[in-house]
């Protein structure tokens, strides 16, 4: 894990590497409210200036790879780890409260994530994006670009 010395948390946290190709990498000025949760199996990287708002899970694995019929035969708690790609969270990223980012997922720089959205896929640099039960979806983008 390298985790920057101004990363801050204001409530619990739960930092999960879980294979020896996993690592966690928060970078500078990274703030949460908590609890958050993160957990990896393989590189997973969250971006300067990001705010996590409360009660955000960040997770680049399952329980298991569907897709084998060996896995299925077993509880969900014996299968193997697997990550389907991985996460990267750019720059300056709004993450609103109840957010889950599911494997694989890039949200680009200044992109707003807003409450209870599910991130799975790529959210471009500079929009904005809801969801309430279901994955997010864009609703605008910033007008940053001429959007």
């Amino acid at each position: 894990m390298a985790i920057h010395p101004s990363f801050r948390c204001d409530g619990d946290l739960w930092l999960g590497v879980h294979s020896d190709f996993g690592a966690i990498t928060i970078e500078e000025g990274v703030s949460a409210s908590g609890p958050l949760v993160v957990t990896a199996i393989q590189p997973l990287r969250i971006g300067a200036g990001t705010l996590f708002g409360p009660n955000v899970l960040v997770t680049d694995h399952y329980h298991g790879d569907l897709r084998d019929p060996a896995h299925c035969a077993l509880p969900p708690s014996l299968r193997p780890l697997h990550a389907p790609g991985p996460i990267e969270i750019g720059n300056r990223v709004q993450l609103g409260a109840n957010v889950v980012i599911l494997s694989p997922a890039s949200i680009g720089d200044d992109a707003v994530v807003a409450a209870n959205a599910v991130v799975k896929g790529d959210i471009p640099a500079r929009s904005v994006y809801t969801g309430i039960g279901s994955l997010a979806r864009p609703i605008s983008g910033m007008g940053l670009d001429g959007e």
